[in-house]
């Protein structure tokens, strides 16, 4: 299960200004959720329904959803914002509350530890890909300062990565291309950038992945082809 990309105060300071603008939740208005994307997990963690379930009920894509509750996507065109909300407002407490917000956070929260941590194993490798072997060589050739077979300490232990350019640029390389796989990469990537947030990652990924798989990388800030390699070196 994918984890929740937000903290339970976050959360909270959340709720706090969607009451006020809401009167309590008693004036909910399509403007409100337009301009604000991020109040879509005050909304989910009300209504006690995971990113898929979410995806299910207002008929948008599970990363959309994930997208507007991280802020990767700043508004929300009016007409949207209001069929999320006829759909959304039925299904809220009768009497909403912050306790009722946080016992549903703290729910999806240790669902979504031992998801991560699943999606982590998954994503290891065991011997070098093609796309490492590539990397490998182009750095070597242009006499690029690089580490491989880096480790991190992370919230969930020590991660491994493929490369490590400058002390800066984490790279993680991988041939696969089916979404699930992206999504692991996008597991691993969360939890680098959360114990290490001054590390930039890039995604080393094959030349014939479709724009689905991509998306799945939004928490990547560098994502590379193979047939575009030389972008490394606009690694600066």
């Amino acid at each position: 299960m994918p984890r929740l990309s937000y903290s339970k105060q976050e959360l909270i300071s959340a709720f706090n200004r969607l009451s006020k603008l809401t009167n309590n939740f008693s004036d909910i208005k399509e403007e409100i959720l337009s301009e604000n994307p991020k109040f879509m997990r005050v909304f989910r963690m009300l209504i006690k329904k995971s990113l898929h379930e979410m995806s299910t009920l207002t008929g948008k894509n599970y990363i959309t959803i994930s997208q507007y509750e991280r802020g990767k996507i700043k508004k929300i065109p009016y007409s949207t914002s209001r069929n999320i909300l006829k759909k959304i407002i039925p299904l809220l407490p009768k009497k909403i509350s912050k306790k009722i917000l946080i016992n549903n956070y703290k729910y999806f929260k240790e669902l979504s530890a031992g998801g991560v941590k699943q999606a982590i194993l998954r994503a290891e490798k065991m011997e070098l890909t093609k796309q490492e072997k590539l990397v490998k060589e182009f750095l070597i050739k242009n006499k690029i300062k690089h580490k491989e077979h880096v480790s991190f300490k992370t919230n969930v232990g020590l991660l491994n990565f493929d490369f490590i350019i400058k002390d800066r640029y984490v790279v993680e390389c991988t041939k696969v291309t089916n979404k699930m796989k992206a999504e692991s990469l996008g597991f691993r990537a969360i939890k680098l950038k959360e114990a290490h947030p001054n590390l930039k990652l890039v995604a080393f990924i094959p030349s014939n992945v479709n724009k689905g798989y991509i998306n799945r990388l939004i928490d990547y800030d560098f994502i590379i082809k193979e047939n575009k390699i030389y972008e490394l070196l606009n690694l600066k």
